[in-house]
């Protein structure tokens, strides 16, 4: 139950970092955000770069959670997943090749958000251990192709 928890909370911190963009020198650009603004979010599993198997879907059910909370309809996962499956995409890498037409032809997504986890898993310490968990996420219009955002995040 504590992992859950601790696993929830990395996801609001992540989203919230996510959707507020990164803390850098100059203001993120939302101009194509705003000329485009997503009603809905097609999540595609994470790639997942890290040493963590189960961290594709662990992620991905949290980052939806609060891209819901805030307003966007999103396309449940599990149906989406095996959809994708069926149709000959078994593998996160092979769904992130989608075209973007088709997405928005068949399913009707106003944007897809692409998601590479990096990092997932516990850093054991001496008398410790730490849940860390990292992401680059880029956010696409259906019809026009054009990025509505990205931004990296660590929690």
């Amino acid at each position: 139950m504590n992992l859950r928890k601790l696993l929830r909370s990395a996801g609001c911190v992540i989203l919230a970092s996510v959707l507020a963009g990164c803390v850098t020198d100059q203001p993120y650009d939302y101009t194509n955000y705003r000329e485009h603004p997503p009603r809905s979010i097609l999540v595609l599993p994470p790639l997942n770069n890290s040493t963590n198997v189960k961290g594709t879907y662990s992620y991905l059910s949290t980052v939806t959670y609060y891209l819901a909370e805030r307003g966007y309809y999103v396309f449940p996962v599990a149906v989406i997943d095996q959809f994708l499956k069926e149709n000959g995409m078994p593998t996160a890498g092979e769904m992130h090749q989608v075209p973007l037409k088709k997405v928005d032809e068949i399913i009707g997504a106003d944007a897809v958000m692409f998601v590479t986890l990096e990092e997932y898993g516990s850093e054991y310490q001496v008398f410790n251990s730490a849940i860390k968990v990292s992401v680059k996420a880029r956010l696409v219009d259906t019809r026009t192709g054009i990025l509505l955002w990205e931004g990296t995040a660590v929690a």
